[in-house]
């Protein structure tokens, strides 16, 4: 009990401590690219699904336990301008301390043309960043699950290098027969150790995430819903000549992020996802195209899982998000059979 009582002590500690944040005005934002296409296609950010899947930790470290024995979990993402990102991530079992997976996360920005002042050529240079993510996981009590993601943090732009430490803190409950989800994370606490210039320390992209999913019990459905930046409630860039009310709601909606689950076997899902702050920030007036809408699909063949999600960032940007899941002991086993 006194174990108990001091996660939750120090859990709500560090959200009376944090400060507010906001994109745009950060360092390491590739922190908060979704590398799951089932979390990609929910909307970019969900908390609060257990459903014995790897790739779900990267968002709330508290969605493991140890039916993810020695499982490992392969992806890459396809973005706007010839970016590419990856993750790579393996769990195990350590019995009564819990469960733990490491992982790494990358981004690539690709190759750059270098030029002077006045325009000329002068090379080529790189961009890319990484990050380690050494999750462990350990229940409460039977229904409440704590988790931590503590993350060093590498950036190389051309010859600006930076480096960091950041910190994930989750909470997962779930009813007895699994149906109900209730998850919240403080994402990216930490700081910038080494800066690109001296004297010029910058902040991470902190962010606060509650989420809510319902499963229904006679139905193949799960609905969800995430409400982030709940440390900064004004998410817009300027208020409208509207009515106060009006400025209101549209903050309101740009927290939340919808998902729909389509579940008919527990060998496929179909995803859904909206996520309104982004159709908001990226949509052009007067254009077909529909940012912020994302859609995925999953197939279990016998031990290995296909993932993959299709995510709209802007009218001419999308993200093709692609996983491989897959037990390796089991996988050995069957091979010695």
């Amino acid at each position: 009990m006194a174990k108990q009582k001091s996660l939750l002590l120090i859990f709500i500690l560090f959200i009376k401590t944090l400060y507010a944040q906001y994109g745009g005005q950060t360092i390491f934002a590739f922190l908060d690219y979704p590398n799951s296409p089932r979390i990609a296609a929910l909307g970019g950010m969900n908390v609060s699904i257990y459903d014995k899947d790897l790739s779900l930790a990267e968002n709330n470290p508290a969605l493991i336990d140890s039916s993810l024995n020695n499982y490992i979990y392969l992806n890459y993402s396809s973005f706007v301008a010839g970016i590419k990102t990856g993750y790579l991530s393996y769990a195990i079992d350590a019995k009564k301390f819990g469960t733990f997976a490491t992982g790494i996360k990358y981004i690539n920005y690709g190759t750059f043309t270098q030029a002077d002042e006045q325009g000329n050529i002068t090379g080529k240079f790189t961009a890319n960043e990484l990050a380690l993510n050494i999750i462990w996981a350990i229940s409460i009590d039977t229904q409440v699950v704590f988790g931590v993601n503590v993350k060093p943090i590498y950036s190389h732009l051309y010859k600006y290098i930076s480096t960091g430490i950041a910190a994930d803190l989750g909470l997962f409950y779930h009813s007895k027969d699994y149906l109900t989800g209730i998850g919240i994370v403080l994402k990216n606490i930490g700081t910038q150790i080494k800066t690109y210039v001296p004297q010029n320390k910058e902040q991470l992209p902190f962010d606060i995430a509650l989420g809510f999913s319902q499963k229904l019990k006679h139905a193949p459905f799960r609905f969800s819903l995430t409400a982030h930046y709940l440390n900064k409630f004004n998410l817009l860039y300027q208020t409208y000549n509207r009515a106060k009310i009006w400025d209101y709601g549209e903050n309101l909606l740009r927290h939340l992020i919808f998902g729909v689950e389509i579940i008919p076997s527990k060998f496929f899902y179909a995803d859904i996802g909206f996520n309104y702050k982004r159709h908001q920030e990226m949509h052009i007036q007067g254009l077909l195209g529909s940012p912020g809408f994302n859609f995925g699909l999953g197939i279990k063949l016998y031990n290995i899982s296909i993932n993959y999600s299709f995510s709209k960032y802007y009218v001419a940007a999308n993200m093709n998000n692609f996983s491989l899941t897959f037990n390796i002991s089991q996988i050995l086993t069957r091979k010695n059979k």
